[in-house]
């Protein structure tokens, strides 16, 4: 049984068998269509409409789309040229291209974030063990949300994952892609702050210029002030998730802190204090590093960081699965027994797949005085994140030190 779900589950060290990849493509296929089955419903791809809404204004009146949106509009300018041709096709056609453009773009997007990964723990990833990675990672909870909502995520982490990969190889290339992932802000933090910490500033210097100038190319296309666009950009992002209580449930850990607190001051200080202090630790891991398994470790903590930290909904959870895979793989020095790693990984795969917290929702409502159960079912999320950051860090803090202490004798 047990090497039955070391195969499974991607940790047994045979890497060349096709029989996981065939079981996760049929778990895939029946989570994909489930998501379609939801999305294909009125009243959903909320988020493709609303962003179409927002481009065709943007592109069609000669006016700041953001002080028109206000409080509502969250996307940088940038992503307002990038999705541009969003605006110009029919409803129809978007909606019976997205769910086929959405799958195929997350499979690119894992193919090239797994590579990215593997390249830097120096890890062996076969074809079948590839295919089976794309596969779970369609079948997970955060895909299906991501499609439902007609989520654009996949996109950006694909230009994330792309700077990843290029990064050592063609560094103006990488800082290009981290620009354009930089229409999801705060996914584009996480691959910054990794290739920063660990590659050198000048991908990130050359994103930053890139973003500027397609975002200044973008305001003058709209005939507005880069300027002005920029501060009712920010205003925008303060009024919509600074307030307390305006958006809860989904986004980072700073509304468990406000729920377990209950005093919005004492929460954010307590929030800011915990978001520096961790930002801290991946940089003192980063200096410690001592071999490609400990960079990696950095890179996984680093993709962590923006969604326990930022406002980050679930279905950005593809920024997780590096930290998954690093799990799997014996070369990333995590965890060394097989046994413990099949568990580990088993349990939070599964969750993922089986949408744990929807679940435990759904089950609160057959239960008398379940409310207790539906409340603390949004803790589920979070809390998982933080122990799988936490732990990643402690190990690549114990490695550190165990380098230095051989090298000392």
């Amino acid at each position: 049984m047990r090497e039955a779900l070391a195969r499974i589950f991607l940790v047994h060290p045979d890497r060349r068998s096709w029989l996981p990849a065939g079981i996760w493509a049929l778990i895939a296929v029946a989570s994909v269509a489930v998501a379609a089955a939801v999305a294909l419903r009125p009243g959903h791809l909320q988020d493709l409409h609303l962003v179409r809404t927002w481009l065709e204004y943007a592109w069609h009146h000669s006016a700041d789309p953001y002080a028109y949106f206000d409080r509502e509009l969250d996307y940088p300018p940038l992503a307002l040229l990038l999705l541009a041709p969003l605006g110009w096709i029919s409803d129809g056609t978007l909606t019976a291209w997205f769910l086929p453009a959405s799958v195929v773009i997350t499979a690119v997007a894992v193919w090239a974030l797994v590579n990215a990964i593997a390249e830097r723990v120096y890890a062996e990833i076969t074809t079948p063990q590839r295919v089976a990675i794309v596969a779970m990672i369609l079948s997970t909870s955060s895909v299906r949300g991501a499609i439902w909502r007609g989520q654009t995520v996949a996109l950006a982490v694909l230009f994330g994952a792309l700077a990843l990969s290029w990064t050592r190889r063609r560094p103006v290339a990488a800082g290009l892609m981290l620009a354009l992932c930089s229409f999801k802000l705060h996914l584009a933090f996480g691959f910054g702050l990794a290739i920063l910490l660990l590659d050198g500033p000048w991908v990130v210097i050359v994103a930053g210029a890139s973003a500027l100038s397609l975002s200044i190319f973008a305001a003058a296309t709209m005939g507005q002030s880069p300027l002005v666009l920029a501060v009712t950009y920010a205003r925008n992002l303060f009024a919509i998730y600074a307030p307390p209580g305006h958006i809860g449930g989904l986004l980072s850990v700073r509304w468990v802190f406000e729920e377990l607190v209950d005093h919005y001051g004492a929460a954010t200080l307590l929030y800011a204090v915990a978001a520096i202090a961790s930002l801290v630790l991946i940089v003192r891991a980063a200096r410690r590093a001592p071999d490609a398994a400990g960079r990696a470790q950095v890179t996984a903590a680093a993709l962590l960081w923006p969604l326990l930290f930022l406002p980050s909904q679930l279905y950005n959870g593809m920024l997780a699965a590096p930290a998954v895979w690093l799990l799997m793989w014996p070369e990333s020095g995590l965890i060394r027994r097989q046994s413990k790693r099949v568990a580990v990984v088993a349990a939070f795969v599964m969750f993922s797949v089986l949408d744990v917290p929807r679940l435990l929702r759904f089950i609160s409502g057959w239960i008398e005085d379940g409310y207790w159960l539906y409340k603390g079912s949004y803790y589920l999320s979070p809390l998982r994140l933080l122990l799988m950051f936490g732990f990643v860090l402690f190990v690549a803090f114990r490695r550190a030190r165990a380098s230095q202490q051989e090298l000392s004798v």
